[in-house]
């Protein structure tokens, strides 16, 4: 279980790197010249919280996870009202 814990924190820390690398690149390349530094440098801080909300989540959540677990309550099921059947006039 430890193993599977670890590599789920690896695959959401590296994956969030490359969201926030590739949102920063398109990001700052429609509006200024590519800044690799600002770039890599952002997609680093993302990764890093990314694995610290993993490393809480296993502490307060889920602990088989890196998932938090869901705080809030089932929604209730819909009720749906009946057809009612037409009313005879006598």
């Amino acid at each position: 279980m430890r193993k599977a814990k670890y590599l789920d924190l690896l695959e959401r820390t590296a994956w969030t790197a490359v969201q926030a690398f590739l949102g920063v690149l398109v990001g700052v390349s429609l509006v200024d010249k590519i800044e690799w530094d600002t770039i890599l440098v952002s997609a680093g801080f993302a990764a890093l919280f990314a694995a610290a909300k993993c490393l809480l989540a296993f502490q307060v959540g889920n602990s088989e996870s890196a998932a938090v677990p869901e705080t809030r309550p089932p929604a209730p099921e819909p009720v749906l009202a009946q057809p009612q059947k037409p009313r005879r006039r006598t």
